[in-house]
């Protein structure tokens, strides 16, 4: 007799399934853990200048520190202030400081998670739609294929852990300083730099004990104002005396040195020299 054989419905292999799921776990795990995020890097630079040591020596030494002109003009005093000149030694270190600035793109971090989701989401739509349809002879449905579930998951799972990375990283700032280098210089010039005058306070003394402020100005001009209640004597010599020495003219000059005096003689003063 002829034997007859039942076919039985086709069902997908277990251990192409296996396989399946085992290639997109790898996928997945490792787009995870290789996903740094994505960032922008910013840099900016800023040079700095050190003064490593400044030593100023008149250059003649029988010349006066200063010498000035002064008129009296209302309510105040104004006049022009000359300072001798002094062999200027400075040693300077240069270097720049570099910045770095590394920040997660937050808009690239929500792209690449919905599209992630996206990707997953076609994968997993196009695996299932494998797997329908009737076989030839009836009573049976095709094999998924797989292929699409491993694309799917693998590239969603890797776009969205990317965009996960970036959204939860933590903005990173680098400060690098370059090497030093050193630059001298020797130079002739006003024994009062022009950075000093921040530094630099002059007083009036008059005869009554009141001290009048002298603003003085990089280009030698000066200016004492006179408050009302006081008159300044005509006739005699009030000396200009030094209050407060900026940092790097403690060689030529010193506190409460005076530098010159005011004479009043009317409405006009005569020209003074430091003694």
């Amino acid at each position: 007799m002829p034997t007859f054989v039942r076919e039985s419905p086709t069902t997908p292999d277990r251990r192409s399934c296996r396989a399946s799921l085992s290639a997109t776990t790898l996928l997945s795990a490792a787009a995870l853990l290789f996903a740094s995020g994505c960032y922008r890097t910013q840099i900016s630079s800023k040079p700095i200048q050190d003064l490593v040591y400044e030593r100023r020596t008149p250059t003649d030494p029988e010349q006066e520190f200063s010498s000035s002109r002064w008129q009296k003009e209302g309510g105040r005093v104004t006049g022009k202030i000359e300072w001798a000149s002094c062999r200027v030694e400075r040693k300077t270190s240069r270097s720049l400081e570099i910045t770095t600035r590394r920040e997660p793109d937050r808009l690239a971090g929500y792209l690449f998670v919905g599209g992630g989701v996206l990707a997953a989401a076609v994968g997993i739509a196009a695996w299932g739609a494998s797997g329908s349809g009737a076989c030839a002879s009836g009573g049976c449905s095709r094999e998924h294929n797989s292929a699409w579930l491993v694309l799917g998951l693998g590239s969603g799972l890797g776009s969205a852990g990317v965009g996960a990375a970036t959204l939860l990283g933590k903005t990173k700032t680098k400060v690098e300083v370059t090497d030093r280098k050193e630059e001298e210089i020797d130079e002739v010039g006003p024994c009062i730099q022009a950075g000093d005058f921040a530094d630099l306070s002059l007083a009036l003394r008059a005869e009554n004990g009141a001290e009048l402020a002298v603003r003085v100005s990089e280009d030698g001009s000066a200016v004492i104002d006179i408050p009302p209640g006081v008159d300044l004597p005509h006739g005699v010599d009030l000396p200009i005396w030094v209050q407060r020495v900026p940092r790097h003219a403690g060689d030529v000059l010193k506190r409460m040195q005076v530098i010159g005096t005011v004479r009043v003689e009317g409405d006009a003063t005569d020209s003074n020299e430091a003694p």
